[in-house]
C-alpha cells in the first residue's frame, strides 16, 4: 500500500468529531458566562442591600435611591448582557432585593429553544439593625 492509498477515516472522522467539539467548547464559554453573571447578580444585590441598610436616620426614598445607585453601579459590571430588571422592597425590619438578568443566545431568530433559556437570579434580604443601639441595649442586659 502507498501513500496515496490510505484509506480517508481520518477525514471522516474530522468531519463528525470536529464540530461536536466545538460546539461543546461554545457550550461551555456560554456557561461560564451564565455562572459568572450569576455570581455579579448575586454579589451586586446583596451589597445593595447592604450599602442601604447602613442609612439608618434616612428615609426609606433616599434609601431605594442609594441601593438603585448601587445596584446600576455593580450590575454594569456584567461582561456578556446590560439587560437586567430588579424590585426592591423596603420596610422597617428588612431590606429585600430581587434582580434578573437574560443572557442572549447565538441563532435566537431561529427559535431552536425556549426564549428564556439562560436567566440569572438573585433573591437578597439584609436585616435593617441599627448597630450602635443593639450594642447600648446588649450592654443594658449585662
Amino acid at each position: 500500500m502507498t501513500e496515496k492509498e490510505l484509506p480517508a477515516y481520518m477525514t471522516l472522522e474530522a468531519a463528525l468529531i470536529m464540530p461536536f467539539a466545538i460546539a461543546l467548547n461554545i457550550l461551555v464559554i456560554y456557561f461560564s458566562f451564565f455562572l459568572y453573571n450569576q455570581c455579579t447578580i448575586s454579589q451586586g444585590c446583596y451589597l445593595a442591600a447592604l450599602r442601604g441598610s447602613h442609612l439608618k436616620h434616612s428615609s426609606d426614598l433616599q434609601i431605594q435611591d442609594k441601593i438603585e445607585q448601587e445596584l446600576e453601579k455593580l450590575l454594569d459590571e456584567q461582561i456578556f448582557t446590560n439587560k437586567y430588571d430588579y424590585q426592591i422592597d423596603i420596610n422597617v425590619v428588612k431590606i429585600k432585593i430581587s434582580a434578573k438578568s437574560k443572557i442572549d443566545i447565538l441563532f435566537q431568530k431561529l427559535h431552536l429553544y425556549k426564549k428564556d433559556v439562560l436567566v440569572a437570579e438573585s433573591n437578597c434580604e439584609v436585616n435593617r439593625l441599627d448597630a450602635v443601639s443593639f450594642i447600648r441595649k446588649c450592654r443594658l442586659t449585662k
